[in-house]
């Protein structure tokens, strides 16, 4: 277990914060080793930006790697629209409980809205001696992200001036991630952002994050270049392919080349079903070597923080279809399945979604993509949980077209291994009514794990498409070809 202050264990130091935004890294002391030792927890507190945990996952997978035999533990404890005032009631559950060796603290762009400079530095400092106070835990404050604007937001220039005075008087590690950000954005190419919305990271921002974060903790990086490939819409706000072929290169600790792509979307087969098929979960009529689409790479995480120590795939899927229904089978890996009743939400249950695009042809040429928010016709998002004892296997639309969910059968049994399920979608959702060999229909499936073995009700998630932005908009489903 880590003492308050690792630094005490660390070779005297002498408390500097220069004026050189390249410099101004933790403390800015000598160099030492890193300082989060083996079997560490990690535990970053924070908003909707840590919320899905994709640089948490960075920092994860760059430990993992520099370091795979001492099964540091990182975990991300994002809240959306959360505040440091409101982090506080969250502590018990989000902290405390995971004796955290460190704890990352990111906070801002909700407070700044609504609390004045002096109220958000008093909630930070309470924030800070509640860790202190109820943990042995060392603490990193990163700065809050520099958001696109025209012009620099006063009270978040106070806010992280006073955040860097809050590092220097209780002897903190400071992460710059604003001023990280502010530095690095004339680097991106005209119209590409780390940010496309002005404030929620994309992968480049997230690079941005795990690295200035783990510059703070000491980290060995590589000074070899990586290159990263990322979807060019993923980088504007158009959500558009213009600027693929792009690359450019971030100056960070370890260096990121970007390449901007356009990648097509991933196919998969639906085969004709040989007999009809009975939904009650047992995979009888099944052809199970048939094309599967497997889910739980690491290209396919889209929430949660997972320790890549084994291959190791979350799910099996399965597609089949006949002339009047298509048809849906998946196998979950899951060493504890849940399925609370009193959880009203179905998406904080493990569970599977299943989105479709169910449009006729005509009408996808017309409007290839589209938001589920927008309840377009023959569009949605089946939410599918499994039987758990007494209670039954479900299936509601969460986004989209609601009667989408008409006349829908589904059914799951419980297995060693974790869960199946078993759907049958009727034709007549589809709006051509039937379906024909040669058909494509627009889909993506994520399986959703609510516990990961650390019986902690934490959502990881793994998307077939790997888009994050496939359970709101058409536009990065993959491609199910039916045929015999």
């Amino acid at each position: 277990m880590a003492t308050p202050l690792k630094w005490s264990a660390m070779p005297p130091f002498r408390l500097v914060i220069l004026a050189s935004v390249q410099c101004l890294v933790v403390l800015c002391a000598p160099a030492r080793d890193f300082a989060v030792q083996p079997r560490d927890n990690v535990v970053i507190l924070g908003d909707s930006i840590t919320s899905d945990g994709t640089f948490g996952q960075m920092m994860q997978d760059l430990i993992d790697e520099k370091f795979p035999d001492h099964r540091v533990r990182v975990l991300a404890r994002g809240s959306h629209g959360d505040t440091a005032r409101g982090a506080y009631a969250r502590m018990e559950l989000d902290v405390t409980r995971w004796r955290p060796d460190w704890v990352v603290l990111n906070f801002g762009v909700n407070d700044v809205g609504r609390f004045t400079t002096d109220e958000f530095l008093a909630h930070y400092e309470r924030l800070i001696n509640r860790v202190l106070r109820d943990t042995r835990a060392s603490i990193v404050i990163a700065s809050p992200i520099f958001q696109y604007r025209d012009v620099e937001n006063p009270r978040m220039l106070e806010y992280v001036e006073g955040l860097r005075a809050l590092a220097v008087k209780y002897q903190l590690a400071y992460a710059p991630v604003y001023e990280e950000t502010k530095r690095l954005r004339s680097a991106l190419p005209a119209d590409a952002r780390y940010a496309v919305d002005g404030t929620h990271p994309n992968e480049i921002g997230h690079w941005i994050f795990a690295q200035t974060i783990l510059g703070a903790l000491q980290f060995p990086f590589s000074l070899q270049t990586r290159i990263v490939e990322m979807p060019a819409r993923r980088t504007v706000k158009d959500q558009g392919d213009a600027l693929a072929g792009r690359r450019f290169t971030l100056d960070l600790p370890m260096p990121i080349e970007f390449v901007l792509t356009a990648p097509p979307p991933p196919e998969a087969e639906a085969v004709r079903a040989a007999k009809p098929v009975t939904i009650d979960g047992k995979f009888d009529e099944w052809n199970l070597g048939a094309p599967a689409l497997a889910l739980g790479t690491p290209e396919q995480r889209s929430w949660g923080v997972v320790s890549w120590q084994r291959d190791r795939h979350a799910a099996m899927a399965w597609f089949s279809w006949s002339e009047d229904a298509l048809y849906f089978a998946i196998q979950v890996e899951d060493a504890q399945v849940r399925n609370d009743p009193e959880t009203k939400n179905i998406v904080d249950r493990d569970c599977i979604e299943l989105a479709i695009d169910a449009r006729d042809a005509a009408a996808l040429a017309q409007n290839p993509h589209v938001s589920l928010t927008k309840r377009i016709p023959q569009v949605a998002q089946y939410i599918l949980a499994p039987t758990v004892g007494a209670v039954p296997a479900s299936v509601v639309v969460g986004l989209g077209d609601k009667t989408m969910a008409e006349e829908v059968a589904v059914a799951s049994t419980i297995t060693s291994a974790g869960y199946q399920i078993e759907v049958r979608i009727p034709a007549a959702r589809f709006a051509a009514g039937r379906l024909t060999k040669g058909d494509v229909i627009p889909v993506d499936v994520t399986t959703v794990n609510l516990d990961r073995g650390d019986r902690y009700l934490d959502n990881t998630s793994f998307r077939w498409t790997g888009s994050k932005w496939s359970a709101f908009n058409t536009r990065e489903y993959g491609r199910l070809h039916l045929r015999d």
